[in-house]
């Protein structure tokens, strides 16, 4: 990738800040999964914004991990565990 094209990239997000999106877009799943059980889709239309920003960034975070994985090694080994336990969470909602 050029300069120029890294430049234009959207900045990579803390593993804490990530973390803590990770961990939102995993709140709504659930209460998906709950409204799902109660067949009540009506609400899903109270989050629908939010969740739909929160996969794109989402998306573009794992994009952007994807191009250049070594730019985690930077922080703290404990924000990276962090976002490791939190993304395997969010697994398993989707899971569900």
């Amino acid at each position: 990738m050029t300069p120029e094209a890294q430049n234009s990239l959207p900045a990579l997000m803390t593993p804490e800040a990530l973390s803590r999106l990770i961990a939102r877009l995993s709140d709504i799943l659930e209460q998906e999964n709950k409204l799902l059980h109660e067949n009540n889709p009506e609400g899903f239309k109270a989050t629908l914004n939010e969740k739909t920003r929160l996969i794109a960034t989402y998306n573009q975070q794992m994009s952007l991990v994807k191009i250049n994985p070594e730019a985690f090694k930077a922080y703290p080994r404990a924000e990276i565990d962090e976002l490791k336990q939190t993304s395997e969470k969010f697994y398993e909602v989707l899971d569900r």
